[in-house]
């Protein structure tokens, strides 16, 4: 009798565990249905474009690539289809105290929906007068997923043409719609302008990304005001907050003992980009090591031009916030450097010279600062100002 326990409880353990092993999928119906409408993952797309509309709806374009933006289907009909899809689950939808999240998964052969209610945890009531009403606070959420093709990279186009191998026209990658409503019915109400105005600024902003200078614009975020049809000031959001050492080259001139000194500036230079707050601009710190000669010119005793150089080795911190707007504008640089002389020709200057250079202005590339030139403990002390043209 004790053995016929043991496999009874034997087999009510591994039956279940034989049935999942049987269809062949390791994986729950839980699992399964997560692995459909969760991917990709919501907010794990690299470019995001946040749109604010009046009374509080927002929309949100997740892409995997900014190509994409210039082959997005028409965002407006994209809404309407889906607000006609859910049609037939209108009475499923009435309750205006729930909250809920329809995702729309759509391939090229089929459309599949998922509809999750979420009651409200908590009761939330609104005065007004002698009137009261209970409210839900809680958002409603649709989530479209889409297959929207991009180009083919050049590296693997250039890397499929080595092989041999056919190159496709191009590929598809996951572009999401994603809406947060006050009410789910409210998708119906948004205004074809605003929607036709949100589609044009989506080709107008990432035209403008591809156009600037850094190519590593592979993770950003935007955010936009529908109802003023403009950007808000919040920056690029950039997710590689440091860069490898990278060649540094400046050349400048100042005036220093009496002689204008051309110089350069060879080294490596190491760029720091911390991540920003929303209220923040782009900060970039960059850290140069330098070699600097500087060249000072003079004149012998029977008229002949002699040249005399010294060498120094700088180190140089500077700080600003990036404003492509304002690139060409003179603005305040924050900057510190200190350089120690390691090569000592001609009369000009002290063996053991060290000179520092303090914050200036700049525009563009080209840089004003102060710079100071003294040798032990601030003897033979000569202040100076350097004109610097960067080249990055």
């Amino acid at each position: 009798m004790k053995h016929l326990s043991l496999v009874a409880v034997f087999l009510t353990v591994m039956g279940p565990l034989c049935a999942q092993t049987a269809n062949g999928d390791p994986y729950n119906s839980a699992d399964r249905t997560s692995l459909l409408f969760n991917n990709p993952a919501p907010g794990k797309l690299p470019v995001k474009f946040h749109y604010y509309f009046p009374r509080g709806n927002q929309l949100v374009v997740e892409m995997s690539n900014p190509l994409q933006a210039g082959r997005i289907p028409d965002i407006d009909s994209v809404i309407r289809a889906a607000w006609q899809l859910l049609q037939p689950f209108a009475d499923s939808l009435q309750d205006q105290l729930a909250s809920r999240r329809v995702d729309v998964v759509s391939s090229r052969t089929e459309t599949t929906i998922r509809l999750l209610t979420y009651p409200q945890r908590e009761t939330v009531f609104r005065l007004r007068g002698t009137d009261t009403a209970q409210v839900k606070v809680e958002m409603d959420t649709l989530r479209i997923v889409m297959q929207v093709p991009v180009g083919i990279p050049d590296a693997l186009r250039r890397k499929a043409e080595k092989l041999g191998q056919e190159v496709p026209v191009s590929w598809t990658q996951p572009l999401v719609l994603l809406l947060l409503l006050n009410q789910l019915p409210d998708m119906n109400r948004l205004s074809t302008a605003d929607l036709f105005w949100v589609q044009q600024s989506l080709k107008t902003a990432t035209d403008s990304l591809r156009r600037r200078k850094n190519g590593s614009f592979s993770r950003h975020t935007l955010h936009f005001n529908v109802d003023r049809r403009q950007q808000r000031p919040s920056q690029v959001r950039y997710y590689s907050h440091r860069s490898a050492p990278l060649p540094a080259l400046e050349t400048g001139l100042q005036f220093a003992r009496g002689s204008f000194v051309p110089s350069a500036g060879v080294g490596l230079m190491l760029e720091w980009r911390p991540k920003p707050r929303p209220d923040a601009d782009r900060t970039i710190n960059t850290y140069r090591l330098l070699w600097e000669p500087l060249f000072f010119f003079g004149r012998s005793a029977d008229g002949k031009t002699t040249l005399d150089r010294n060498d120094f080795v700088t180190f140089k911190y500077s700080g600003r916030d990036e404003d492509p707007k304002n690139d060409r504008k003179w603005r305040y640089y924050e900057t510190v450097s200190i350089g120690y002389q390691i090569r000592h020709r001609g009369p000009w200057l002290q063996p053991r010279t060290i000179k520092v250079g303090l914050p200036g202005v700049e525009t563009w590339r080209f840089r004003l600062e102060p710079e100071f030139l003294f040798n032990d403990l601030f003897r033979n002390f000569s202040p100076s100002l350097k004109a610097t043209i960067v080249f990055e």
